[in-house]
């Protein structure tokens, strides 16, 4: 009810809760070739100080490149984020410390996904944001909130065509949380992610494709993983 109608918490002249959202911009330059490439990010906020981009370099940053045909390389990027400015490490409003003598105001410690009157920003602990954050669900002792969300990553990829039938795409990252603003841990979080993919289509039986993907995690964000899987797909034995 307080989401749609929002109302002043016990007189105290604000509201509870938190105003989220991103400042997106992309931009393409097309090659002679019809190749294109793409620039874009994604500032993410967290209350009025993101909003004027107070938080400094945080947000996501990538390069695009995309053939226009076919070949070793159809496309391929890489990205990188930030989310260790958060406005700064300090929030502090004299209103909410009454007889405080200290006219300042300081609007930092966003503390990204995590609220204070509202817990974090997750469902049943799996989280409703980034999925490059480690969710509250892999908290071993339980805590219901973001501990790692102070964190760098990159992220790259490339996908492209060995033959006519035969496809693959490769991905990797790296990411690294140090706590949050207002605690940070003892020894940072960190992960490093590989995904190796192939998909092949037979030429000789037509709608049919084999794929098969390995994927390894090693890290403590939250632990080392390892995964592969194979499907079959035929597309085509039923029309309408």
């Amino acid at each position: 009810i307080k989401m749609l109608f929002p109302t002043q918490d016990g007189g105290e002249g604000f509201y509870s809760g938190n105003h989220l959202g991103s400042w997106d911009i992309k931009a393409r330059y097309r090659l002679k070739n019809d190749d294109e490439l793409f620039f874009y990010t994604s500032w993410l906020w967290d209350d009025g100080s993101g909003i004027g981009k107070l938080n400094g370099f945080d947000g996501l940053w990538g390069i695009e490149y995309r053939a226009s045909r076919k070949g070793l390389v159809n496309a391929a990027l890489i990205e990188y984020m930030d989310f260790t400015n958060q406005s700064g490490p300090i929030h502090f409003d004299p209103f909410d410390s009454p007889g405080c003598t200290l006219p300042g105001h300081v609007s930092g410690a966003d503390d990204y996904y995590n609220s204070a009157f509202y817990n974090a920003f997750s469902y049943f602990g799996m989280s409703l944001g980034t999925p490059a954050m480690m969710a509250p669900l892999y908290n071993r002792d339980g805590y219901p909130a973001y501990i790692g969300n102070s964190m760098r990553g990159i992220h790259a990829g490339v996908e492209g065509s060995i033959t006519g039938n035969l496809d693959y795409r490769i991905k990797a990252g790296y990411r690294k949380a140090w706590g949050t603003p207002m605690m940070m841990l003892r020894t940072p979080l960190h992960l490093t992610s590989v995904m190796l993919e192939a998909n092949w289509r037979p030429a000789k039986v037509k709608g049919l494709s084999l794929n098969g993907k390995m994927e390894l995690d090693r890290g403590n964000m939250p632990e080392n993983a390892f995964g592969v899987m194979v499907s079959v797909k035929y597309d085509g034995l039923l029309n309408f």
